[in-house]
C-alpha cells in the first residue's frame, strides 16, 4: 500500500475516535444538566448555598406553562420565558 493511504487511514481513525469522545461527553453533560430539570440558560437563578438551604416549597415559584421551579423574585420563567 501507499504510505499516503496509511497516513489517511490513521488520521481518519483518530478523527472518528475524537468525534465519539465528544459525543459521549456531550451526552453526559446534557444528562447532568437536565437531571435537575434545569438547563444551561436557567443559571440565572443566582441562589447561593445559604439561600438554597432556607427555601421552602412556599418560596419557590412554579411556571404554569412548563412546571419549572424557580426563584419567585424572577418575573419570567427562566426555562420557557413565560411571564408570571
Amino acid at each position: 500500500m501507499y504510505i499516503e493511504f496509511i497516513i489517511g487511514y490513521i488520521l481518519t481513525g483518530i478523527l472518528a475516535a475524537l468525534l465519539i469522545v465528544v459525543i459521549v461527553l456531550q451526552s453526559i453533560i446534557l444528562k447532568k444538566i437536565s437531571h435537575n430539570g434545569y438547563y444551561l440558560r436557567d443559571s440565572s437563578l443566582h441562589l447561593d448555598s445559604d439561600s438554597q438551604k432556607h427555601l421552602t416549597d412556599h418560596d419557590i415559584a412554579v411556571c404554569e406553562n412548563c412546571a419549572a421551579r424557580f426563584d419567585p423574585k424572577l418575573s419570567i420563567c427562566p426555562k420557557c420565558g413565560t411571564p408570571r
